[in-house]
């Protein structure tokens, strides 16, 4: 079945900014506000959603990329449930025909064993927990630095000169340079 995403979108943000936004009272400074941010969402759409099957697939990188270093913190013992998660996400991201709800799916189950080492640290003793959790603050800058560079079109994060391309971030490029 074809896909209408871009065209709809394309037709969203025309109807909005065209017939829609003259209508909008230019007094009410709310209402423009509110009109332009949702304009300027859809345009963030249209033009990420080419690319967002990239996102999801680095999505699984990152999130692997910090499962990893909470398992090395905590060592196969406590580790066991995320050596396992990691598995089923090298399966899908063996898979190049994996599909965007396989690649979320892979991630969401990723970072759910990732938080529950974490909330189990305690149990670990003090100096383990510790050690997991600067291990896991230290490897989430990789899915920090992506989502940064994702969202940067929209203009959140002031000053963020100091972001990579795009394609670095979700082809992994940067990721071997840490």
């Amino acid at each position: 079945m074809a896909d209408y995403t871009q065209n709809v979108l394309k037709a969203a943000i025309h109807a909005l900014s065209e017939v829609v936004a003259p209508s909008v009272d230019p007094d009410d400074p709310l209402a423009v506000e509110q009109l332009n941010l949702v304009i300027a969402w859809l345009e963030f759409e249209r033009d990420r959603y080419p690319r967002s099957h990239d996102l999801h697939r680095a999505g699984v990188r990152w999130q692997r990329g910090i499962a990893e270093a909470a398992l090395a913190a905590v060592g196969p013992t406590h580790g066991r449930d995320l050596s396992d998660r990691i598995a089923r996400a090298d399966r899908v991201l063996a898979e190049p025909e994996a599909g965007e709800p396989q690649l979320r799916a892979a991630e969401q189950d990723l970072a759910a064993g990732v938080s529950d080492l974490v909330r189990a640290a305690d149990a670990f003793g003090p100096d383990s927990a510790r050690a997991l959790e600067r291990a896991v603050i230290a490897a989430s800058e990789n899915y920090l630095t992506g989502h940064r560079v994702w969202l940067q079109p929209l203009g959140v994060e002031a000053g963020a000169t100091d972001l990579p391309p795009l394609d670095d971030v979700l082809l992994g490029a940067c990721e071997d340079k840490q």
